[in-house]
């Protein structure tokens, strides 16, 4: 198979040029490289993590847990939470968090429970328990790779991801779980088939796997994969909303309301962070609620999930984000 660059990797070449800039990407993988700009500056980039926060900050924003700790610190609705490690780890801390806390901390709150790794982006390792059994299998599955697992409640309101760059909300959408719309002829596993030919045929890399997790969302609503939905009846497959396991996307940019607009720079500022993305739930971003909670901080945010149906629409607003981006990699922070 022919190498193809990858695609930030083919956007930062394309939209530097526009600014004068000349790019090194080292040629083995793609995803590492440079930019120097005509004003002296230099900049790297790996993937859509480019040279704009420090490295503190952004190691603050990627453990979920202490993220949490400092938004609480700092004011700012956070869902309340543990974080919990297998027994054996971590000897020396000040306290015991293991399996059994964590179903106490559940059986308290009331299930369900989000679980998921501190450390980890894109949905990977998220799973959704409603009950000691589902909590038990999901943190194994967590342990196999990863050191500490958080656990939080889940939380009621519409899922939004808004971006801020150096004070300003340059982006905002609705994530929206995985889901199929019933035609009343196709099974269940036939409507994501065809969603997932919609994904191919748009250019969308994203690849739907038929997960454990999802047939036992399917069977909490009396359903199976080979199931046939009447005609607009949504089918929900999965309790989390990341694009990167098949969800959807609404652009919500204009709509944010102003108050949610200075929340969300007020959290970017916080962290230090001139680039993010702050995750949040309320009930809809366009009306102010006292009724949010931020999620998570993604100090490395994608721009380009979106799945609009006019990819040349798509592609032009991908491109306006991320040459904004790199306009504030070639001026250093004041």
């Amino acid at each position: 198979m022919a190498y193809r660059e990858p695609f930030i990797a083919d956007l930062v070449r394309r939209l530097a040029s526009r600014l004068g800039a000349s790019v090194f990407i080292e040629p083995e993988f793609g995803h590492y490289g440079y930019i120097d700009f005509p004003n002296g500056r230099r900049t790297f980039f790996c993937d859509n993590r480019f040279d704009l926060n420090t490295q503190a900050a952004v190691r603050v924003a990627a453990d979920k847990g202490v993220c949490r700790t400092m938004l609480k610190r700092f004011g700012f609705n956070v869902p309340e939470e543990m974080t919990f490690w297998p027994r054996g780890k971590f000897p020396a801390a000040p306290q015991s968090r293991h399996i059994e806390q964590a179903i106490d901390f559940a059986n308290r709150v009331g299930y369900p429970v989000f679980v998921k790794p501190v450390a980890r982006s894109q949905g990977k390792g998220v799973s959704c328990c409603f009950d000691a059994s589902d909590l038990r299998e999901a943190s194994e599955a967590i342990f196999a790779t990863s050191d500490v697992a958080i656990v939080q409640p889940r939380c009621v309101g519409r899922d939004y991801r808004v971006a801020v760059l150096d004070g300003r909300v340059i982006q905002a959408y609705e994530r929206i779980p995985l889901e199929v719309l019933g035609d009343g002829r196709s099974s269940i596993w036939q409507l994501i088939e065809k969603k997932q030919r919609r994904f191919r045929e748009s250019g969308r890399d994203t690849t739907i796997r038929l997960t454990p997790a999802m047939q036992k969302s399917l069977s909490r609503a009396g359903l199976n994969v080979e199931s046939r939905p009447s005609r607009g009846k949504r089918v929900r497959l999965t309790e989390v909303s990341n694009l990167s396991i098949g969800g959807t996307s609404r652009e919500m940019t204009s709509e944010v309301h102003p108050r949610f607009r200075r929340l969300c720079v007020a959290v970017a500022h916080s962290l230090n962070l001139r680039f993010c993305g702050i995750d949040l739930l309320t009930p809809s971003i366009a009306r102010w609620s006292d009724r949010h909670v931020i999620l998570e901080v993604n100090a490395s945010p994608g721009l380009d999930h979106y799945a609009l149906d006019d990819q040349r629409a798509q592609g032009r607003l991908v491109d306006r984000l991320y040459l904004k981006v790199l306009r504030a990699a070639m001026e250093p922070r004041g």
